[in-house]
This record gives C-alpha cells, structure tokens and sequence, in this order.
C-alpha cells in the first residue's frame, strides 16, 4: 500500500483524490504542515483494526496490573525463582505430551 504525503497547503485541492485512494485501500495520507507529519488518512476499515488493536492492548496490560498487584509483596528475586521453575514446567510437560493442540 502506498502512503501519500500532502502539504496542508494543497489539502483542499488534493483531498479529494486522496480519500478516493485510501477508501479503495490503495494508499495512506500523510498530511504535513512544513513538511512536518501532524495527521494521518486511513480507511475505516483501518481505523476500526486500530481501535480493535488498541482495546486488546488495554486489555492486555489490565490484566498485568491485575497479576502485579497480586504479587507485590513478593520479593523480585523470589518471583523470578518461580516463574523460571514454571516455565521450566510448562516445557518437560510439552516434552511429555500433556499439551495438545486445539486442531487433534
């Protein structure tokens, strides 16, 4: 996919060819204001991955906060003896096949 650059002064002349080509995800804009990116044109099937994208991120670091919490009392050096002898677990039980994958 292309990306497009337009100088905020010939906005009003280019915007028009340049929505058609992001509406048929042919290119991105980049809007610049002397020469500077200060704004970006993307499809709205785009724009809705993002705020997908970003809401799983959220999600993600929501629950890291969850597990932190729960082991703030927790001396660092003794949380990384566990989470090592987890891994360490987690990988002699795939050795072993206890673990499958979803499409057996």
């Amino acid at each position: 996919m292309a990306e497009r650059h337009i100088n905020l002064n010939e906005t009003r002349e280019n915007l028009d060819d340049a929505i058609d080509g992001v509406v048929r995800n042919e290119s991105r804009v980049l809007l610049e204001r002397g020469g500077t990116p200060v704004a970006a044109v993307i499809s709205l099937r785009e724009y809705k991955r993002f705020l997908n994208l970003e809401a799983a991120r959220s999600h993600g670091f929501e629950a890291i906060e969850r597990i932190s919490k729960a082991f703030i009392d927790v001396p660092m050096d003794e949380l990384e003896r566990e989470i090592d002898k987890a891994i360490a677990q987690v990988r002699a039980d795939q050795r072993a096949g206890k673990y499958h994958d979803s499409d057996d």
